[in-house]
């Protein structure tokens, strides 16, 4: 499973789980700020950022960044923060 956090709450929701290393994380741009991305880096966490916001309530952009999940994982379900 694909987790892409579009807010704040999304990625620490998404910090809860256990065994994080199993479920890779997307997250939209201006989640977490430079220092905390290159802290998440050196963790050796498993994720991707997008180089743009994307607002929960835009369906578009939630089903483009869908889009583009899926080509780097395909045939892996995506768990969409709502």
């Amino acid at each position: 499973m694909i987790f892409l956090a579009l807010t704040r709450k999304g990625y620490e929701s998404y910090q809860s789980i256990e065994n994080k290393t199993d479920f890779p994380l997307w997250l939209s741009a201006g989640i977490l700020s430079k220092v905390e991305l290159a802290t998440l880096r050196e963790s050796g966490a498993v994720f991707s950022d997008f180089n743009y916001i994307i607002e929960p309530n835009d369906n578009e952009a939630i089903s483009c960044a869908i889009a583009t999940i899926k080509e780097h994982h395909p045939n892996e379900t995506v768990w969409v923060e709502s």
